[in-house]
């Protein structure tokens, strides 16, 4: 789960739905999520964490061997904006995600450890 300071929004994985969901900061009770990223084109499976970078409107989501960003505003069956995967970036069982927008960072903690990638990162970094 996360919290955007700058739409006031909770941002939430739904790992038995396969998707991610948004909610208005103020929610309160059996609220439907303003939107949600779900679908196949997501490529979302099982998401346990996800990341905002509210600098830069961002949303990670890391999932076994990969980390998926999406914009933000994304609603639906839409594709990452871009995908950091592949055998030399040694991803294996990504747990979580970190974001430093001031250092341009992202830190993936991982089964072998914790890797450190440029934010913008994509492809086999």
């Amino acid at each position: 789960m996360a919290y955007d300071p700058v739409t006031d929004e909770i941002l939430v994985p739904a790992n038995h739905a396969w998707a991610i969901l948004t909610f208005r900061g103020d929610a309160n009770g059996d609220v439907a999520p303003v939107r949600k990223i779900v679908g196949p084109k997501t490529q979302i499976l099982n998401p346990q964490a996800l990341a905002i970078d509210a600098a830069h409107g961002e949303i990670f989501v890391p999932q076994n061997r990969s980390v998926l960003v999406f914009p933000r505003s994304a609603n639906g069956d839409v594709a990452p904006v871009r995908v950091l995967e592949g055998p030399d970036t040694g991803l294996n069982n990504v747990q979580r995600v970190t974001i430093d927008p001031v250092h341009n960072l992202m830190m993936v903690s991982e089964r072998d450890g914790i890797g450190i990638f440029d934010r913008t990162a994509s492809g086999n970094t």
